[in-house]
């Protein structure tokens, strides 16, 4: 994860406490001291303290700036001297990771591109919010007007680190590869409703143990989202890739083979890549999952 966009911690507070997912490890890039102490001190509000936590290169970053916006306002810091058992992120995924856990991904992919030359890892599933899905893929219905009629277009998360994502979806390390890409995750928003489902969600836990990891986790979101200005709504690009790894069936998926030109990232139709991305996404379905319904996942983020 990294800290440039409210969602990732939207992310990790959901996935972290969704009954169904068993968080074994999160790493952080670039992974500054503030970043490290946040990532900590929400563990331990929501009653995870044992969850592995890996930096970008630690202790290389710590002094970066990197957590801004009035949004992380309304978490709390580890104080610094109280920092303590943080790793380097390639030995936690390299020692977290197996063929029965998904890599969930919402950031530039410094972490999985150096893993990727440890002899010995290996990972059953990566799911990653990134790629993208267009004409030719995407039937023209289902084409945001925004992306209409378009090929390839930049993604963040893979042009943070472009050697790292093209050697990501070559390994053979990585048994299954799952994209949701920007063409499906640009309509997925947090909105008015979506707040009210959630503060109802939280009241609901409150009722049954106001201090378990889920309702502990629902009280910092809807607290920091009821300050946090959504306006006509909050794009939710990790939470909907955070769905898919919970049920893969929130999305509609196509296998592709990825591309890229001057004009950024693509897909194309092939068969035998075992890399599927997103073309379309069930709404419905992916409120449900984030407000808690929905197999068991061993998971690192």
């Amino acid at each position: 994860m990294e800290t440039g966009d409210p969602d990732d911690v939207l992310t990790l507070l959901l996935l972290a406490s969704h009954p169904n997912v068993n968080l074994r490890a999160v790493t952080i890039t670039p992974g500054s001291m503030e970043q490290v102490a946040l990532v900590l001190w929400m563990l331990k509000e929501i009653q995870l303290p044992e969850v592995r936590v890996g930096a970008q290169e630690w202790p290389k970053n710590a002094e970066k700036k990197c957590v801004r916006g009035k949004f992380y306002d309304s978490f709390g810091r580890i104080p610094e001297h109280l920092v303590e058992g943080i790793e380097s992120a390639e030995q936690v995924l390299l020692e977290s990771c197996d063929q029965d856990t998904t890599l969930l991904t919402g950031g530039p992919l410094h972490n999985l591109g150096c893993v990727l030359g440890v002899p010995g890892f290996t990972l059953g599933r990566w799911v990653a919010q990134g790629g993208f899905a267009g004409e030719g893929v995407v039937p023209s219905e289902l084409q945001l007007e925004k992306f209409a009629g378009k090929r390839t277009c930049q993604t963040w998360n893979f042009n943070g680190n472009i050697s790292a994502a093209e050697a990501a979806l070559e390994s053979t390390c990585i048994l299954r590869k799952v994209l949701v890409s920007k063409n499906v995750c640009h309509r997925a928003v947090y909105d008015n409703r979506f707040h009210l489902d959630f503060v109802q969600a939280l009241e609901q836990s409150e009722r049954i143990a106001a201090q378990t990891t889920r309702a502990v986790a629902l009280k910092l979101l809807c607290s920091a989202m009821q300050a946090y200005r959504r306006g006509e709504g909050k794009k939710l690009h990790d939470p909907l890739a955070m769905a898919a790894v919970v049920d893969e069936t929130v999305c509609s998926f196509r296998e592709v083979r990825v591309i890229r030109d001057k004009q950024g990232w693509g897909s194309v139709p092939d068969t035998g890549t075992n890399t599927w991305i997103s073309i379309d996404y069930d709404d419905e379905r992916f409120r449900q999952i984030l407000l808690g319904s929905g197999p068991m996942h061993d998971v690192a983020a």
